[in-house]
């Protein structure tokens, strides 16, 4: 479903949010309530588009022969949305704390008085990765600190295997999957936050906001280790 959000004001956005119970609607009268409007619709655009790219990069390398990519060109391009997916976690939970001009997930919560809900988050990312045998935080700030956004020349054997390793993270289903629960647990608890205030202000949409939130739970409870819906 695509709804039009363009010069639609506060009232509007409400009327569209009762007409269409979409999440998407919820999510845009938020970032009116909190001002940020560019902000939180920015964080939005790259989470879901890391999302896409961990969905499609699996099978990139035969689509892009397919249609005629040299191979040097297809190792490039690959490459290429491999680190920017890395690159993308980084921005998106990573950003130095203690500046608050960064945007991250967090710091999008704490400015709105979520503190709570962001340390949840914080210790989401804190979790060890079965797959890497180090948190989820570890192992992205050490593959994009150390191989993507800076080269250290100074690295671990360890750090040297995780880094060798970065492109299986990412084209396994095992693996890719564990990086995608993890996103999706982190942002359940933003979309919370979101139907919450939204329903805050405006009580006469509770009833969809509550509709809203069984769906919310339902994907999170059900999302099992196949990522698939039980």
């Amino acid at each position: 479903m695509i709804i039009s959000y363009e010069g639609k004001n506060e009232r509007e956005l409400v009327e569209i949010c009762q007409k269409y119970r979409h999440i998407s609607s919820f999510h845009e009268l938020f970032c009116v309530i909190y001002g940020n409007k560019d902000i939180h619709r920015e964080f939005s655009n790259i989470f879901y588009n890391v999302i896409t790219k961990l969905e499609v990069v699996p099978n990139l390398r035969y689509t892009l022969r397919k249609i005629g990519y040299k191979e040097e060109a297809v190792a490039a391009i690959v490459n290429g949305v491999i680190n920017s997916i890395y690159s993308d976690f980084r921005a998106l939970f990573f950003e130095k704390g203690d500046n608050k001009e960064n945007y991250t997930l967090q710091n999008c919560l704490r400015e709105i008085g979520c503190n709570s809900e962001a340390n949840n988050i914080d210790n989401i990312l804190r979790e060890e990765l079965s797959l890497t045998g180090r948190s989820f935080k570890e192992t992205i700030k050490t593959i994009t600190d150390k191989s993507v956004a800076h080269f250290d020349g100074k690295i671990s054997s360890n750090d040297l295997l995780l880094i060798r390793d970065k492109y299986k993270y990412v084209l396994e289903s095992e693996s890719r999957i564990g990086f995608l629960r993890v996103m999706a647990s982190a942002h359940s608890i933003y979309q919370k936050v979101v139907i919450e205030k939204v329903c805050e202000k405006y009580p006469d949409l509770k009833e969809v906001g509550d509709l809203l939130e069984k769906d919310r739970s339902f994907f999170v409870e059900n999302f099992n280790l196949t990522g698939d819906l039980k």
